[in-house]
Parts: structure tokens; sequence; C-alpha cells
């Protein structure tokens, strides 16, 4: 964890995306991801959070948007995911998409932002995502691709979530990362043993900026994407 820094102080220190359950140290954000198999068993979670079917899910039975729903609808389910597409894992495309689609209409409905796993199917997804532009946006969560790739994404109004790999001192991510622009990024920690201090250590020094001025642009595309009423809010549950 890191020491000395003032943004630590603060309340607003975001991991965009995780599979863990704890809700973090004292002014941290935590978005915890949970898959439609896990809410299924659930009863009731206070944290942050977002929910969806992921495309591996999606060829399963028992699959109940209805009940989805009723997750999403609850004021600390922040976002609608992780959803998406998936070339190398799960039901053939066709069936990837419908599920994709039923979910980017319920984010629509409720006004909740996307977050998206997508593996080789990124013309796909940015068809898909023309087809619903009132939702407010959707974010590419453990970003991992080309310059190209990135700039591609931006273009077509998505965000790109960074996260451990980028302490795996690949210099390849780390020039994709430094191009990004800052009003487009978000950091995540998802499966990965590195807190989120350590991967704002790093992403800071990629780009050349301290910890704190990365804090504050991340921050502000928590607002915007978010609204500027989330933060607050959820740091008053804290």
């Amino acid at each position: 964890m890191l020491s000395g820094g003032s943004y630590l102080e603060s309340y607003d220190m975001i991991d965009l995306h995780t599979h863990q359950s704890w809700p973090g140290y004292s002014g941290m954000i935590r978005i915890r991801s949970f898959q439609f198999s896990e809410i299924a068993e659930l009863k009731t979670f206070t944290l942050p959070f977002s929910v969806g079917i992921h495309p591996w899910e999606a060829g399963d039975g028992g699959l109940d948007l209805a009940l989805l729903e009723r997750w999403i609808q609850q004021p600390n389910c922040l976002a609608v995911g992780e959803s998406g597409l998936d070339k190398l894992r799960g039901p053939v495309l066709e069936v990837q998409i419908r599920w994709l689609m039923a979910q980017a209409q319920l984010a629509m409905s409720h006004s909740k932002p996307m977050i998206i796993h997508c593996v080789r199917y990124w013309n796909e997804l940015i068809t898909i995502r023309r087809k619903f532009p009132e939702v407010p946006a959707w974010i590419i969560h453990g970003f991992r691709g080309k310059a190209e790739l990135a700039a591609q994404l931006v273009r077509h109004g998505f965000y790109l979530a960074f996260g451990t790999a980028l302490m795996e001192e690949s210099a390849a991510l780390a020039e994709v990362f430094a191009q990004v622009p800052v009003t487009r990024l978000f950091l995540e920690t998802d499966e990965g043993d590195a807190t989120i201090e350590e991967v704002y250590t790093i992403a800071a020094s990629i780009r050349q900026i301290t910890p704190e001025q990365l804090q504050t642009a991340i921050i502000n595309n928590f607002n915007t994407v978010f609204g500027n009423d989330v933060l607050p809010r959820l740091a008053s549950t804290h």
C-alpha cells in the first residue's frame, strides 16, 4: 500500500472492477463485480457493485432477466456487467449478442453504464453500442489491446479500464496506456493480487504524473459516467 500520499486521505480512490467483496481501506470506493451465477444464490449485498451475465455464462440454462433487473434496480448497483462478447470461450456469437443486447436494454432503461468484457469481437461490439446511444457509458474492463484498437474504441465513445497488467512491465501496454486520453481512463484490480494503490502508482509513473493528478482525472471521469452525486452518497456509507 502507498504511504505519504494525500489522496489516500480522501474518500474517492476508485477501483472500478473487482471480484473481492471486502470494502477496502478508508478512502476507497470499490465496485464489486457479480456474475449472474453469484447473485442467483445471494440474498443481499450492501457495498457498491455491478452485475451482469458474462458471455461465458450466456449459454447456461436458468438465466433470468427479471432477477437480473431486480438487482440492477438496487441503489448501490452502479453498472450492468460485466457483459460482452468472447470469441474464444462461450456459446455461439448469436447467443452472446442476444444476451448482451438484452442487458444493454436494461442499462438504457435504468440509466446505468455497461462494464464490458470483449475478446476479438470488437467490430460486433461497436455495432451493438451504436444501437443503444442512451446507455450512459460503455467501459471496457481489463484492456490489454494495441494502440490502434484503443484509439478506435475511444473514437467510438468507449472508456478503457486498465488493471494489474500494467505491473507486468510490458512496454507495449505501457505505451498504449500512456496514449489513451486521460478523460477516457479508469483503473481496476479485477482478480489480481495487487492493491488499487499499487495500480495507481504504476499508472501514474507510466503517464509521468503524480498519483494525485491521476486520481483527480479518474474522479472526474467517474462523475461524468456515474453522476456527481454518487461518490458523496457512497462515501457517507463507508
